[in-house]
């Protein structure tokens, strides 16, 4: 099946397809570049406004002496606070998206 030519691919879409793929020269797409910068720049905003509530639960941290072991270690993580534990698995979550889009645009 890898040494298939245009040629053996049907009409259209498919033979289109394999044109493209035959030569790095021939496979050029269109980038929509200012659509998606629009939606990294979103994919941002939504994970700076993540990363401000961490802040905020970081810094109740260091004001509560009972609570300051969470700043400085990830052991502890299941007596730490539920909220924060999924504010982080949220960030993950947009992060990895944002990644993402960063490497694929």
């Amino acid at each position: 099946m890898t040494n298939l030519t245009v040629e053996d691919y049907e009409m259209g879409l498919p033979q289109l397809s394999k044109f493209l793929d035959s030569d790095r020269n021939f496979c050029q797409f269109r980038r929509f570049g200012p659509t998606a910068a629009r939606i990294l720049l979103h994919r941002e905003l939504q994970l700076i406004s993540l990363v401000k509530k961490l802040r905020e639960l970081d810094r109740e941290d260091a004001n509560d002496i009972s609570r300051q072991y969470r700043l400085h270690t990830a052991e502890n993580f299941k007596k730490g606070d539920p909220k924060q534990a999924e504010l982080l698995r949220e960030i993950e979550i947009k992060l990895n998206e944002y990644c993402a889009c960063i490497f694929t645009c």
